[in-house]
């Protein structure tokens, strides 16, 4: 070998982007948990995985009652917090 030709290229800003366009696809923009789309995809690969290792799969299912009574009654903004509020104790908790 006579010479050697090196190319470099910093990817760290490609890297960064694709991170954020992944998280914008698969969290809601507000509280940051995962959307359906995500919770599709893991609830399919906790299916599969039981399946293969017989072990049992549960989902959680949460509602806030009379959600849109806030929204009407005290705006949008507070029912913002009040997602973001709960979406923390979630995280917190889970």
């Amino acid at each position: 070998v006579r010479g050697l030709v090196v190319t470099l290229r910093d990817v760290t800003e490609q890297r960064q982007l694709e991170h954020e366009l992944t998280q914008r696809a698969f969290h809601d923009s507000l509280t940051g948990l995962p959307n359906r789309m995500l919770l599709l995809e893991r609830i399919e690969r906790a299916l599969l995985r039981g399946r293969r290792e017989s072990t049992l799969t549960c989902v959680l299912y949460i509602d806030l009652d009379d959600f849109k009574i806030v929204n009407d009654s005290m705006g949008h903004a507070v029912g913002d917090q009040l997602l973001n509020a709960v979406g923390g104790r979630l995280t917190e908790t889970l």
